[in-house]
């Protein structure tokens, strides 16, 4: 039996001899089709467009999900595979370097995006930046499906999916600056993400007492690892769920520097690392995928098309698309002001309720509904609180700043943001500063120096366990209103 697949330009066909789960078929081939639910059917993000032949499954409109689809006969589809985005803003050349010849590349491993900066080691000058998304995406949204999916025998297709997406870029690099080859690679992640990267245990984080195989920097050659690169290095964590991104951006935005500070990544995970007093604690939220575009009807990650901002002006809702295309979906940049425009227009009451309706069309059929609202404070109010109970933990009632990173924090409307409840008036300086994670990377890349400031920064963090923690229980019911 065959299976035709038509992808962009691309056609191929796929051979197959037994009743399957169209998902697991394409996701053998090689194909990024998005399923950041781990494949419970409820993201909506992995469907195909039935062209000819039969699946078995749900329709809509000649639409399946592949999750849920199985296919046992001759068919033909149209898949829409997913495409990069732009979150390398925020890294500028590092400072102080070794003097190093040859050049490197840092590695921003994101659970929803990589984002990559070339840098020539001698001066710590940034040649070149990319960024595409996670093709892991396709086991899940965040670390948990991700962990589960490698316990169900998909470790080795994990690692082998991002590999060859490293090996992609950089082969890109060396052709694009005529390079002969890249001397090293330094890789930032959540702690989740650098285990499943190098095929590792990840096991024993996504269960208790979430223990993981390793925190501290690991030193590997390329060659033994499938990646084009003579030197690879992972970069040191804090704990199992406050990774070496959260642990490098502290580092290049010089936090602990700032008197009482919190670095903020807004994203699935949700990393807090706050400088108080002397002292570094840390937590993780566990915000979900809500900000990344997962488990919105009409996310998306910040990929070309993807509206990034919404305003209403004279009457008229404005958007603006990543690329400036025509929309595709939304992006948490883009659902933090979509949210903040139907909270002051009266669409949806203090409690996330509408008012009139059941959808808020934004542009070109994209809309937020109210699932999405609710998804979206779920993940903000995490984020709120996991920030309040921090500062109660740390005995400390207002920051000198507060620094939000990310990708999703470069593209952050503020005022959005405060409206929503997403920030509060907690500091008396609040600062973007863009990815933050790629930066400190970069510079680790080029200075030992930097590396080792890293590892004593992880070294001194103290985990806080937000889980049983009551001041968070009672500011997530409590922050969960608008």
């Amino acid at each position: 039996m065959e299976l035709i697949v038509h992808s962009g330009r691309k056609t191929d066909v796929i051979t197959f001899e037994q009743k399957t789960n169209l998902l697991a078929l394409l996701q053998a081939r090689g194909y990024s089709v998005s399923a950041r639910c781990g494949g419970n059917g409820t993201c909506g993000k992995c469907g195909v467009k039935l062209l000819s032949g039969a699946l078995c499954g749900e329709e809509k409109a000649g639409v399946y999900l592949s999750c849920k689809a199985e296919i046992e006969a001759d068919a033909e589809i149209e898949i829409y595979e997913t495409a990069g985005g732009g979150l390398t803003d925020g890294a500028a050349n590092a400072a102080v370097t070794d003097g190093e010849e040859g050049f490197g590349v840092a590695l921003d491993l994101g659970t929803t995006t990589l984002a990559f900066a070339l840098v020539r080691l001698k001066t710590g000058e940034i040649l070149g930046k990319k960024s595409c998304l996670n093709p892991q995406g396709t086991y899940g949204a965040d670390v948990i499906s991700r962990i589960k999916a490698a316990d169900e025998g998909n470790g080795a297709a994990l690692a082998a999916c991002v590999k060859e997406k490293v090996n992609e870029t950089l082969s890109e690099f060396c052709a694009e600056h005529r390079l002969g080859g890249i001397k090293r690679l330094c890789v930032a992640a959540n702690t989740t993400m650098l285990h499943l990267f190098v095929g590792a245990d990840a096991s024993g984080i996504g269960k208790a007492p979430f223990t993981p195989s390793f925190l501290q920097t690991q030193y590997m050659r390329g060659g033994d690892e499938g990646i084009d690169s003579e030197e690879v290095v992972l970069l040191p964590s804090a704990h199992s769920f406050v990774g070496s991104d959260a642990i490098c951006g502290a580092y290049y935005t010089r936090a602990a520097e700032r008197g009482a500070c919190a670095l903020l990544d807004i994203g699935t995970n949700g990393e807090i690392v706050l400088f108080s007093g002397g002292e570094i604690v840390c937590t993780s939220t566990a915000a979900g995928p809500a900000l990344e575009g997962a488990n919105i009807e009409c996310g998306t990650g910040g990929v070309a098309g993807a509206i990034d901002s919404v305003k209403r002006e004279n009457g008229a809702i404005v958007c603006t698309t990543v690329g400036g295309g025509a929309p595709s979906g939304i992006c948490g940049s883009g659902l933090v002001d979509a949210v903040a425009v139907m909270l002051d227009e009266g669409v949806i009451d203090e409690t996330g309720a509408f008012e009139t309706g059941e959808k808020f069309d934004v542009a070109g059929g994209v809309y937020v509904s109210q699932k999405d609202v609710r998804e979206f404070q779920l993940a903000k109010s995490a984020i709120a609180a996991g920030l309040s109970a921090l500062l109660a933990r740390a005995g400390t009632e207002r920051l000198d700043t507060l620094l939000i990173a990310g990708g999703l924090g470069f593209y952050l409307d503020e005022k959005s943001a405060r409206r929503t409840g997403l920030l509060e008036d907690v500091a008396d300086k609040t600062e973007i500063v863009g990815n933050a994670s790629l930066g400190g990377a970069a510079q680790c890349l080029c200075s030992a120096a930097a590396l080792k400031a890293c590892e004593a920064l992880a070294q001194r963090a103290s985990y806080i366990d937000l889980s049983a923690d009551a001041v968070f229980m009672e500011k997530y019911m409590e922050k969960m209103y608008f």
